[in-house]
This record gives structure tokens, C-alpha cells and sequence, in this order.
């Protein structure tokens, strides 16, 4: 029952995301939008019950669960592309020494 809460709030979370996001580059640029966008992204992404706690086979779920932490993947993904591609600018070729 607590994976099911956290996965409506992790989906609110998401909701609210994508409607601040269309708001604030519908709207006009609002302060309170900038700060609600990054912040209900991270909120989804942490309160989102992790796959291995999860009963197998619900693919509505699997999905859900993509779209949702999608946006985070990708900010993780292109702060590591970006960590190693200093690593390599300032280190070297392996990188090893930036830690």
C-alpha cells in the first residue's frame, strides 16, 4: 500500500512539474514556476518506490515509471557525460585523477 501512495504522490509531483514547466514558458517567466519546476522534478524522482521493491508484471507501471523518471535520467546522464569529459580536458585521456 505505500508503494502505491508514493507512486500517486511521485506522479502528482510530475504533473505539477509539467504545468509550472508549460506556465513558465507560456506565461511569462515567473520566479515561483523557476524554483517549483526543478524542485517537484527531484521530488518525483526520489519518492518514486525503486523497481526492486515492486511486484513484477504490471507494465502500466513500467511505463509510468519511464515517463516519470525520465527527466532526472537525463540531468544525471549529462552531468556524468560532462564529469568525464573534464576529467578528460584537465586530467587526461583515463580521467582517474579528478575525484
Amino acid at each position: 500500500m505505500t508503494e502505491f501512495i508514493r507512486e500517486v504522490v511521485a506522479t502528482m509531483l510530475f504533473v505539477v512539474a509539467i504545468v509550472a514547466l508549460y506556465i513558465l514558458f507560456s506565461g511569462g517567466f515567473n520566479l515561483l514556476f523557476c524554483f517549483l519546476v526543478p524542485i517537484s522534478f527531484v521530488g518525483a524522482y526520489f519518492i518514486w518506490p525503486r523497481h526492486e521493491s515492486r511486484d513484477k508484471g504490471s507494465t502500466v507501471l513500467d511505463i509510468l515509471e519511464a515517463i516519470v523518471l525520465f527527466p532526472m535520467e537525463c540531468v544525471i546522464w549529462i552531468s556524468r557525460l560532462l564529469y568525464r569529459l573534464l576529467g578528460c580536458l584537465v586530467v587526461g585521456k583515463d580521467g582517474s585523477g579528478l575525484d
